[in-house]
């Protein structure tokens, strides 16, 4: 991948930035009483998802005019770009639509097919977690890393829907929650697994 760190650093920059644009506008909507519609899945949509997402492409094009964008609400373009941005304007609407603050703006950036720049923007309880390959990761503007823990007793696990592990794991799930001393699940904005997790350097 012919890519050089300052470039990374920009395109890491830029998401931070749009991400956080994008919380703003999303918290502009939050617990105001925002219709809510089902897509052909079932999940839940909202005004503010696709506001959010549309704000984050604008951004994306004014910028990168070359490069593809994946979105969860508006789909793809640009199919055949070397750089792919993808887009999830609001991980977690479930929880955004109940009035829990647990949900998140993903960004995403893969070039030639490698993951590059990853972008988790929590703006209800005002979070960010960002980070690029050969940069490193950054909790609030803090660098941090992944746990230093190697002992599953000592590990934590937050899970929001294990049924996404069953399906994928089947019986090493199993065998993952016979090991586990306790246990807790709730709802979270960052996917259906968080494990180790990460901390101050």
């Amino acid at each position: 991948m012919a890519q050089g760190s300052l470039s990374l650093r920009e395109y890491l920059d830029t998401a931070v930035a749009l991400a956080t644009d994008a919380g703003a506008f999303v918290l502009s909507h939050y617990q105001r009483g925002i219709d809510v519609e089902l897509k052909a899945d079932r999940s839940p949509v909202t005004a503010a998802d696709v506001g959010a997402e549309r704000l984050i492409r604008a951004g994306l094009a004014a910028r990168y005019p070359s490069h593809a964008i994946v979105g969860e609400e508006l789909g793809a373009n640009a199919g055949g770009a070397s750089h792919r941005w993808f887009v999830d304007p609001i991980d977690g609407t479930r929880s955004f639509v109940h009035g829990v603050p647990l949900f998140g703006v993903l960004l995403g950036l893969e070039i030639e097919g490698d993951m590059v720049v990853g972008v988790c923007h929590l703006p209800g309880v005002g979070e960010t977690l960002a980070a690029a390959r050969g940069l490193g990761c950054t909790w609030n503007g803090v660098p941090t890393r992944a746990s230093s823990k190697t002992s599953l007793v000592e590990a934590t696990m937050v899970y929001s829907d294990c049924r996404h592990l069953e399906q994928r794991l089947g019986q090493r799930w199993t065998a993952l929650q016979a090991r586990r001393v306790s246990s807790a699940g709730g709802a979270t904005a960052t996917g259906t697994v968080s494990w180790p997790p990460v901390g101050p350097t």
